[in-house]
């Protein structure tokens, strides 16, 4: 592995007008200087490092539908997409749902896809060190992590993870991405 990107989801403010169910969307600028319009980072980050494993946490109110702008040219919007859908908008997301999505994402994109689900019985700081320590191959050239999205408090628990995980995986550089 060289590169892994790390991105949160939250539930988001929805995007204003009739029957629109997708995160407002916003403008990014790339330290290239090119402006891209999305409704996801996640997915802006993900075309423009290409990296080769994309790690995603949220919680079952997370808008787990919107990881298809992923690669919306390339993603077939099918049944399970309908499915993960209706949940992520109408009901919350189950863990056996979120891994049938992630196998999902794995057959359809090019990078390597984990998801994990923050269960809120569980202590989220030691679930967010757990899930980065499982899904951070050790020896990774270079981890970004994205700060975006989700509750604040996710990503600074990340952030303060990423020096430890540094020195147990071995991976040789960390960046920021806001």
């Amino acid at each position: 592995m060289e590169r892994v990107l790390i991105s949160f989801l939250g539930t988001g403010k929805k995007a204003q007008g009739e029957g629109k169910q997708e995160y407002e969307k916003a403008n990014y600028q790339l330290p290239d200087g090119n402006l891209q319009e999305s409704s996801l980072i996640t997915s802006v980050l993900y075309k423009y490092l290409q990296p080769d494993r994309l790690i995603v946490i949220g919680t079952p109110e997370s808008i787990w539908s919107e990881l298809s702008k992923i690669d919306s040219e390339n993603l077939e919007k099918g049944a399970l997409y309908e499915k993960i859908f209706e949940i992520t908008w109408n009901q919350k997301m189950t863990l056996e749902m979120l891994k049938e999505w992630e196998h999902f994402l794995n057959k359809n994109l090019t990078a390597d896809i984990k998801l994990y689900l923050l269960d809120s019985n569980d202590t989220e700081a030691d679930e967010i060190f757990k899930f980065l320590n499982e899904g951070i191959p050790e020896n990774t050239e270079e981890v970004y992590l994205d700060i975006t999205h989700a509750f604040r408090h996710f990503p600074i628990v990340a952030a303060f993870s990423l020096p430890v995980l540094k020195y147990l995986k071995n991976f040789k550089k960390e960046k920021r991405k806001n």
